[in-house]
């Protein structure tokens, strides 16, 4: 069972009384309201193709190799959905725990 199915199975059982989890998960049977937004940024280095740029799109920076979080982490799920979503993929050269 998936992170996301124990909060909300928790919640449905009268385990907590908050959980999070993403908006996009089916959740029938609680309720639901916005928790926070994150604006994500880039990192790449000087000289590179993006550096320059004064805000990118996703998709343009899934034609290059990403250092990213482990393939548990909800930002890395919603990374890969999202590529998924553009009929792409991430090309992952390095996985982290954390920056």
């Amino acid at each position: 069972m998936h992170n996301r199915s124990r909060v909300r199975r928790a919640e449905l059982d009268g385990l907590a009384d908050v959980g999070l989890f993403w908006a996009e998960t089916p959740h029938a049977g609680v309720v639901t309201a916005p928790y926070r937004s994150e604006r994500l940024v880039m990192v790449v280095p000087a000289g590179h193709a993006l550096a320059d740029k004064p805000g990118v799109y996703f998709a343009e920076t899934l034609d290059f190799a990403y250092v990213a979080f482990h393939e548990c982490s909800m930002i890395h799920r919603l990374s890969v959905q999202t590529a998924e979503s553009l009929q792409r993929t991430i090309q992952t050269r390095l996985q982290v725990t954390q920056f």
